[in-house]
């Protein structure tokens, strides 16, 4: 079993163990996440995100690899219906009804400052529905988009 950090390169792993894993890693179990529901956007989108990305990355490149298994958490699939079945599948991200790419809303997220970044993220789940806004944040930022709507 190999620890490593999700936030640096090559998972912060020594050359030693990188050499190791890349030879003879046959199963990779990825469970780690940040489950912070109040966390700052950017820095879940930097552990959750970027971080399963570098570990998809660095898995790619291993020789022996059978498996790689993604354990997620309790609130994928939230905006689905109460009571839905959540199949074992790869779902598309929807905002409403259009289809949304993750890989531009990570982009935009992380290109703001902090504080934008989360009202923006508050700014859509109100607009979806949710209650993650605050007034505040709805006053100061009215004429801030959300994504393509």
């Amino acid at each position: 079993m190999l620890e490593g950090d999700l936030n640096s390169d090559n998972l912060g792993l020594s050359d030693e163990h990188l050499s190791t894993a890349l030879a003879e890693v046959e199963v990779v179990i990825h469970s780690a996440a940040s489950i912070e529901l109040e966390a700052d956007v950017q820095n879940t989108l930097s552990s959750n995100y970027l971080g399963t990305r570098r570990l998809l990355m660095l898995a790619s490149r291993m020789q022996r690899l059978r498996c790689f298994l993604h354990v997620s958490t309790a609130y994928v699939n939230v905006n689905l219906p109460r009571g839905s079945s959540v199949e074992e599948r790869i779902y598309p991200l929807k905002l409403g009804e259009q289809l949304i790419n993750h890989a531009e809303i990570v982009e935009d997220l992380l290109s703001l400052g902090p504080e934008d970044a989360n009202c923006r993220v508050r700014r859509t789940a109100m607009h979806m529905g949710g209650s993650a806004g605050s007034a505040d944040c709805m006053s100061k930022r009215a004429g801030s988009p959300c994504w393509s709507l």
